[in-house]
């Protein structure tokens, strides 16, 4: 009987635990600083790293065959220390092939002309003035500038052009080194950020434009035809029907200015970038839907992974959403395979995929949210959330069958309240520091924001899917009343989507929920980011739980580090 009763508490004991057993974290980690340096020092030859890793590497695989050192208890401390100092110079070198060089000499350089074909990546709509802007990577160019080949430009060119992404054109412009921006929160430092190091002007299309590949062709037609059904139905509020597409699609150029400033200021503008909780929804809607249509559990997961993929391509592929479907597509993986399926490993596993992937996805800004406030929430805001339910709610001494169904009711909600408090703490500490190192804000008001926005904005997505399946269903000729369905539907995320701008706009109001600040340095806001997760994985190792103090530790030093900066700053 002692057994049958400690077995279920030692189960989720380690369940609990496992969060923090993440073997490639051990990978990632020393890979991140790699790459961090490769990008630090411009044109660093990769071969010595290359050849360092290599001899580490060999002489670990020499101490693996010796069974006297294998014997001694100083191996496992030498093997630790050796194996990310050789992850480190392995990253390093490969940093300094992929990441793209800065051309950083270029920019004393006066501007000149070139002759190149581009690759269109992203358009922005035309301005008042008929320009055209958008990121094209250059394919080909001339000999005496082959340093452009490869590179994402900006360009700037006057319409009308039906351009598109995907689009390949011959051009011909004046090209020349941006100046970077010391502001880290300006335009011009997300596109340094992003590797785009030189602009295009006064852009003149020769030739004719050649039309997106199929890929690219599929993405843009489902992309439009998705617009066009999540605005279906109303032509009532037409801002605030923009917000659905705009969070299920990524679509923000169809958000007003005032609903922009006011979902950024309140720090609810990450509802807006398909991330992990829109293509996790998606996902969790298909496996739904296809349970019912009594599918087996593997083809269930294939199939649901197939849909998830088709939705990725449809949007664009950005990046935000290819990280959530690697995540997804390890978790579903590791469930396919018989092993135990944990957030973190497959978060690891994700960030690991995507820094081979591209590299300099590390110093995205939506990179560093996303993979930061999930390692958040999975070391620290889920623990702190099942330790605000033990400390703060009151013990029954009835078992839960002999509750009454209102004090049922009340503990399941009491629950949830101080699981998503936990949750929501965790996301606000691991987001603050980035939110002020680019974007120049403080908003505390986004810890009890969080609370009321993240369910309003679930419910919101599962009627914009719903909305879209029935869409999909009504195309076919025998169901083609879906589609009045699927209008209907779409009220209902209309009217979930004016309760958050309503919410967001009664928050912005109160004094001191969002507030201008910076850092002294670029760097201070990465830093510090890092050091609340790495005290957050330490909470989750060791034995620091047993009292309030230590549970709120990474709360009392992001504190403690902010008012620290601010004083440096007031003292300089």
């Amino acid at each position: 009987m002692t057994n049958e009763r400690t077995a279920p508490a030692a189960e989720t004991e380690a369940e609990g635990s496992d969060a923090g057993r993440a073997p490639l974290l051990h990978l990632f980690v020393p890979a991140a600083a790699g790459i961090v340096l490769a990008k630090c020092v411009d044109g660093m030859p990769p071969l010595p790293f290359a050849l360092a890793a290599l001899a580490v590497a060999a002489g670990l695989l020499a101490l693996d065959f010796l069974p006297r050192a294998k014997a001694g208890n100083w191996f496992p401390i030498l093997w630790h220390c050796l194996f990310p100092i050789g992850v480190f110079l392995l990253f390093t070198s490969y940093g300094a092939v992929r990441l793209p060089p800065s051309h950083a000499e270029l920019a004393a350089l006066p501007p000149r002309w070139a002759q190149v074909s581009l690759r269109v990546l992203a358009v922005v709509p035309g301005n008042a003035y008929g320009q055209i802007r958008g990121i094209a990577r250059v394919e080909k160019a001339p000999a005496i500038q082959d340093h452009l080949a490869g590179q994402k430009v900006l360009f700037v060119l006057k319409g009308p052009a039906e351009l598109e992404v995907g689009s390949r054109f011959a051009a011909k412009g004046i090209v020349h080194r941006r100046e970077t921006d010391a502001a880290a929160d300006s335009y011009s430092a997300w596109l340094e950020r992003s590797g785009v190091y030189f602009e295009l002007r006064r852009v003149r299309i020769e030739g004719t434009v050649a039309p997106p590949g199929s890929i690219d062709a599929f993405a843009n037609r489902a992309r439009s035809w998705m617009r066009e059904k999540l605005l279906a139905g109303s032509e009532k509020l037409p801002e605030i029907r923009a917000l659905v597409p705009a969070m299920m699609l990524g679509d923000k150029a169809l958000m007003s200015r005032e609903d922009k400033t006011l979902f950024r200021e309140t720090g609810m503008m990450h509802l807006f970038a398909v991330s992990g909780l829109h293509v996790g929804l998606v996902a969790l809607v298909v496996e739904a839907m296809l349970a019912l249509a009594h599918f087996g559990r593997t083809r269930r997961i294939l199939a649901g992974q197939a849909v998830l993929l088709a939705y990725v391509i449809a949007i664009g592929s950005p990046p935000s959403a290819v990280r959530a479907f690697l995540m997804i597509l390890f978790f579903r993986t590791g469930r396919l395979w018989g092993r135990p399926a944990k957030g973190l490993p497959s978060l690891a596993a994700s960030a690991v995929a995507v820094l081979l992937w591209q590299p300099l996805q590390l110093f995205d800004v939506g990179a560093q949210l996303s993979y930061g406030i999930v390692a958040a929430i999975l070391l620290y805001g889920i623990p702190l959330g099942e330790f605000f339910k033990k400390r703060f709610t009151e013990e029954d001494f009835l078992p839960p069958d002999d509750l009454n169904p209102f004090r049922r009711r009340q503990k399941w909600m009491t629950a949830r309240l101080w699981e998503s408090t936990g949750i929501s703490l965790a996301a606000f500490a691991a987001s603050l520091p980035l939110c002020v190192a680019y974007f120049g804000y403080l908003a505390p008001v986004s810890v009890l924001l969080n609370l009321a926005m993240i369910p309003l904005a679930l419910v919101a997505a599962v009627a914009a899917v719903l909305s879209i399946a029935l869409s999909l269903a009504g195309t076919l000729p025998f169901l083609g009343f879906l589609d009045g369905a699927a209008q209907f539907v779409n009220h209902a995320s209309w009217f979930t989507s004016w309760i958050m701008e309503r919410l967001a706009a009664a928050a912005h109001n109160i004094p001191l929920a969002h507030f201008s600040t910076s850092f002294a340095s670029p760097w201070q806001g990465p830093a510090l980011a890092a050091m609340v997760l790495a005290l957050m994985a330490l909470l989750n190792y060791g034995k620091l739980r047993h009292s309030l103090f230590w549970m709120l530790s990474p709360i009392w030093a992001l504190g403690a580090a902010l008012a620290l900066s601010a004083a440096v700053q007031a003292l300089a």
